[in-house]
């Protein structure tokens, strides 16, 4: 399959997707909508099945306004740890890279104003330290 892909352009590539069907094995060529749920029928068989596009990130995010604040973690803990380790991986990353940005964006706006604070109340350590 890989094989056969090389030529194709980038967007092709991640726009569609390569199913078979579960009755008679074809393969069929199916748009990538992410979010959405597909009926697909298959071009050989007169069989009818669903493809469901859901993004688990998003899923582990999903908030229902009708659950307590205790109850909605509660489920994203359970949301979060369903999900597979590559997921986990990548949700970790990306919150990392998300805390580096806003520590690189607050600290020069902070450094002013909390950086004399702690060294007048560290003296003459704080020279010690570097």
């Amino acid at each position: 399959m890989l094989v056969n892909q090389l030529g194709k352009p980038l967007w092709y590539k991640l726009t569609r997707k390569v199913f078979s069907c579960p009755s008679c094995a074809q393969k069929l060529r199916v748009p990538i909508r992410p979010g959405k749920t597909l009926n697909i029928q298959c071009s050989r068989c007169p069989s009818q099945f669903l493809l469901d596009f859901k993004i688990p990130l998003i899923e582990v995010f999903r908030w229902q306004s009708g659950k307590s604040l205790k109850q909605n973690l509660i489920d994203f803990h359970h949301r979060f740890w369903n999900l597979p380790m590559a997921a986990k991986i990548q949700l970790i990353m990306m919150l990392f890279v998300l805390a580096m940005l806003i520590d690189a964006v607050l600290s020069p706006l902070f450094s002013y104003t909390i950086l004399p604070f702690f060294q007048s109340q560290l003296g003459d350590y704080s020279s010690a330290v570097l």
